[in-house]
């Protein structure tokens, strides 16, 4: 799923392409994905299939199995060093090779 915040609408066809997108995203390798960890990378990515597993928010319990790109029109992130210009989501070459 996603969230849209502060839009009036989006149209059917923008929601398609985004969740394509989003398909793409989840579809490169791990090694790929790596760079753009959230934790000591770009700050956008995490899931188990690179070791570091959604941040939890509950103290007790089993680690989340989800993964997730997170992205926002402004500009923040978790990734340590990350510094203005940086590419923070994939590429065009990295999501169709």
């Amino acid at each position: 799923y996603f969230y849209a915040a502060n839009v009036e609408g989006l149209s059917a066809e923008y929601i398609r392409s985004l969740y394509a997108y989003s398909g793409r995203c989840h579809a490169l390798p791990a090694a790929v994905k790596h760079k753009y960890r959230q934790r000591g990378g770009t700050g956008v990515y995490s899931g188990p299939d690179i070791g570091q597993p959604e941040l939890q928010y509950e103290a007790e319990g089993a680690a989340a199995r989800v993964c997730g790109w997170d992205y926002s029109r402004a500009r923040f992130s978790l990734g340590d060093g990350v510094t203005e210009g940086d590419a923070r989501y994939p590429s065009a070459a990295e999501l169709d090779p």
